[in-house]
């Protein structure tokens, strides 16, 4: 049975890989086709909607919550092919790039969705704001997720006090600096999250990442939305 298993859980993952491997590829040919075109020209709302100014409505203007809904069902998508991608395949790297290459497949597999719509029920096509509210969500998303961010985080706040030892004296050095609120510091909890052989899914884990994790999500999510503010501020002269 175990070895029934273990077969069936290495052809799931071959199958992961590939997917993965083919999304990328393709998000990566159409990047390149978009690079190649008049962006000006094929980006503008008379391009991608053909005669959207005759259906223009309230749905279409500004950040609506169906913009935002959308962002949010794609948002674990996103974070998940990263997080697989990155920390546990490490066959791509899309946070290290200056576009998000699944960012613009979802953006690509959207306006062909919106495409459809439009000659089903025109008034309710997706409006350009509504397609960069979704871009933008779903930009930041990935950023948190990425390399050198929060994959980051979850070592930072465990490795004070899993690699202190007497000799090196961190005990003495910066102990005293880093919060309990901000740190895992039980050593069942941490030889559990350093050594494996262990699930997540226990009261003891869940509750003591909690707190850390909490704290650090909420300067996060401060961080992202200053960075937001920032854009909104210089955007004029970059579009």
């Amino acid at each position: 049975m175990p070895s029934i298993l273990s077969r069936f859980q290495e052809r799931a993952t071959s199958v992961q890989i590939h997917f993965c491997t083919t999304i990328t590829e393709f998000a990566k040919l159409v990047l390149i086709f978009l690079s190649k075109l008049n962006l000006e020209q094929n980006f503008s709302e008379r391009s991608i909607f053909p005669k959207f100014h005759k259906f223009h409505n309230k749905h279409t203007e500004g950040v609506t919550w169906r913009a935002v809904l959308l962002s949010t069902a794609l948002t674990p998508i996103n974070v998940y092919l990263v997080v697989q991608w990155e920390t546990v395949w490490g066959t791509q790297y899309p946070t290290t790039m200056g576009i998000f290459f699944s960012a613009i497949f979802c953006l690509l597999v959207l306006i062909g969705i919106n495409r459809l719509i439009h000659f089903v029920a025109p008034n309710q096509v997706l409006g350009p704001a509504e397609l960069l509210t979704i871009y933008a969500m779903l930009s930041m998303a990935i950023t948190v997720s990425g390399h050198d961010f929060s994959q980051t985080i979850f070592c930072t706040v465990a490795i004070s006090r899993w690699y202190a030892t007497p000799e090196n004296e961190w005990a003495n050095l910066f102990w005293h600096y880093v919060p309990d609120w901000l740190s895992v510091n039980d050593f069942d909890l941490l030889n559990g999250f350093f050594r494996g052989e262990s699930h997540f899914l226990q009261k003891n884990y869940v509750l003591g990442w909690l707190q850390p994790m909490i704290w650090w999500s909420t300067f996060l999510t401060v961080t992202v939305f200053t960075m937001l503010c920032l854009t909104v501020i210089i955007r004029r002269q970059w579009i």
